[in-house]
């Protein structure tokens, strides 16, 4: 997502936005985008020696080099601002962006675009297809760089060649983020667009966000947008967003690991979150110049442009340190204090042995670190520490075993020291009690739970006897209309038992459940009773049906929506009844043609009788 170098512009400026090109006095800042972990708030700030010229707008990091606009002017360090030097040659015109890729630096100036491949020591002009606004910011994505003038342009030839793809829109582009397809753009006057096509289709995404925004960024699947009230995030593609507790104005962003900086460009200082997003610090001890235009963040130090030089934090002083613990061996014991740690914060790390082994020591990288299980320290940098276990001579096994093996479980078994207390426990199933304990033939115990002294190992067995007596089992049918079961009664237990189910006509067997859950496919299902047992015989009902067909009767359409037309040729008295055995319906038919309505769903048997005599029967199915 965030590998590569992102350049986030202010828009709180000295001077209005001019809409009239290479005349725009505008203010812009540079944010270096990595990953981060997670930071506490630790030490104090220090200004670096440059540059000599005010108002760091843009700060950029190419490996051990650094390189920061300010005015017309690019300065370049490679000790981490210690020392400056001007690298001009070749630019023209204010600079309000930088931004690297690989060695390749670019300049984003008053209507064109600058690059080296040398430090500074030359610039070329690679503006073509530009337009003669201001460029207030540059970024890459992979191969692709872009550009953030009066609308969004893209190159693919590390900027040869510049083509527009914000086509649909025309607004001052203040801070570009690009996460694949994913285009953002923010605006001073028309909040944020939006593209997930590359560029090619662009919305705005403003609900619950204010129209100005200095800068956004992509975090992850969070959009985290900076404008002159404070920070928004976004957790669902901008659909909405959601303000923070900073309310100062944000110009620039910093990200490095899960660890997000931001740049007050109205005096605020520099802004820490640990969290990704949603809680916001002030980082400021020793920050000289408060008022933040840009950020980056190198391999040591985190960097911020302001109003005056640009000044420098350590990263160990705010990000925390990781205490890592593990066991040697891992059956030997456990660790506690594992975790992240301020710097220079007490950490304590404990040791605790499993029965039959004893601490030993701590080691570090195999060096001894502490013999005592609970170890103190100040933490400085990272740790990675091993407890040390040895076994304690004299260890015995406890192994343990049933009779019947389905007659229950036990637990107990393991290593034990000598002349430590064990406990085992037998646990009886359904239809069993336990017994007792044995040990080569000899009983031992007639306790469930048996606790003793080791001396030796033992090969313990728990003995369970089944539970004389009889059992009842108790079929049903669902529904009662589609079979018969056999079965029920009542039986000796661990005695076969085999229950029936017979489908009725028009039904088919499904299966045998109790408490709703399935124990047989087979009509026919046999079983060893352990216990009480109530089965329900399921049934579904046949699509088929029986039409026995007349040729001076008919009735149609079947199946049927419930509306139904009958023909017949001769007088019937109708009846019609529903698949419990209901009467729904009485009607006279006469000669002819007769409509019915029937609201009731299922399969319907209708009769058709005549003279009390003759009898007619018909099965439609109501849908």
């Amino acid at each position: 997502m965030l590998g590569e170098l992102l350049s986030v512009t202010d828009n709180r400026q000295k001077q209005p936005i001019k809409l009239l090109k290479m005349k725009n006095k505008t203010l812009s800042t540079v944010a270096l985008l990595c990953f981060v972990t997670t930071q506490t708030v630790f030490a104090q700030w220090q200004a670096t020696t440059g540059p000599a010229q005010p108002n760091v707008v843009s700060v950029c990091i190419s490996g051990s080099n650094m390189f920061a606009a300010a005015g017309t002017a690019v300065s370049y360090s490679s000790n981490n601002g210690d020392n400056w030097t001007l690298v001009n040659n070749g630019l023209a015109g204010p600079i309000y962006t930088l931004a690297n890729k690989g060695t390749d630096i670019f300049a984003g100036a008053g209507g064109n675009v600058f690059q080296t491949s040398n430090n500074g020591t030359n610039w070329s002009n690679t503006s073509t297809g530009l337009p003669g606004y201001n460029i207030q910011f540059l970024t890459f994505s992979g191969a692709d760089i872009y550009a953030g003038t009066f609308g969004v342009y893209k190159s693919t030839n590390n900027g040869i060649l510049w083509s527009k793809i914000s086509n649909t829109w025309n607004a001052l582009v203040t801070t570009i983020a690009v996460s694949g397809n994913t285009i953002l753009a923010s605006t001073p006057s028309a909040g944020i667009y939006m593209s997930v096509d590359g560029g090619t289709i662009w919305n705005t995404i403003n609900t619950g966000l204010p129209t100005s925004v200095n800068a956004v960024i992509i975090y992850g699947t969070t959009f985290i947008a900076g404008t002159n009230s404070g920070i928004y995030v976004s957790t669902n593609n901008g659909s909405n967003w959601t303000a923070t507790n900073v309310t100062d104005a944000i110009a620039s962003f910093a990200v490095t690991g899960t660890n997000i900086f931001a740049g007050s460009s109205s005096g605020g200082g520099v802004y820490l979150s640990i969290n990704g997003d949603a809680s916001w610090t002030a980082i400021n001890a020793g920050l000289g110049n408060t008022t933040v235009y840009s950020l980056a963040v190198g391999n040591s130090y985190v960097f911020a442009g302001t109003t005056g030089h640009v000044w420098k934090r350590l990263l160990s002083e705010v990000l925390p340190l990781s205490v890592t613990t593990s066991a040697n061996p891992t059956t030997g014991g456990t660790t506690t204090g594992d975790g992240s740690y301020s710097p220079n914060s007490s950490v304590t790390v404990t040791a605790t042995p499993n029965t039959g082994y004893n601490f030993s020591n701590w080691t570090e990288s195999g060096n001894v670190v502490s013999s005592n299980s609970s170890y103190t320290f100040t933490i400085t940098a990272n740790r990675n520490l091993v407890a040390n276990f040895t076994a304690i001579v004299g260890n015995f096994t406890v192994t343990t075993s049933s009779n019947p093996t389905s007659g229950g479980t036990t637990t107990g078994d393991g290593s034990y020291a000598q002349n430590s207390s064990v406990t085992v426990t037998a646990t009886p199933n359904t239809g069993y009690n336990f017994s007792n304990w044995t040990e080569s033939g000899n009983v031992v115990s007639s306790n469930s739970s048996y606790t003793f002294t080791i001396t030796a190992n033992r090969n313990l067995v728990a003995n369970f006897t089944p539970i004389v007596g009889n059992f009842t089992v108790t079929t049903s049918s669902n529904p009662t209309s589609g079979g018969t079961t056999t079965g029920d009664g009542s039986y000796a237990q661990n005695s076969s038992v085999t229950v029936t189910a017979i489908p009725n006509t028009g039904y088919n067997f499904s299966n045998w459940t109790e408490s709703g859950n399935i124990v047989s496919s087979n009509s026919s299902y046999t079983f060893t009773i352990t216990g009480n047992r109530n089965l329900v015989a399921e049934f579904t009902q046949t699509t088929s049906i029986v039409d026995v067909t007349q040729t001076s009767l008919n009735v149609y359409p079947n199946p049927s929506d419930g509306n139904l037309f009958i023909s017949t040729d001769t007088e019937y008295n109708l009846k019609v009844y529903n698949s419990v055995g209901q009467l729904i319906l009485s009607e006279q038919l006469y000669k002819g043609n007769t409509e019915l309505n029937i609201q009731d769903k299922g399969v319907m048997l209708f009769v058709f009788e005549r003279d009390g005599q003759r009898t007619i029967r018909k099965q439609l199915i109501m849908e």
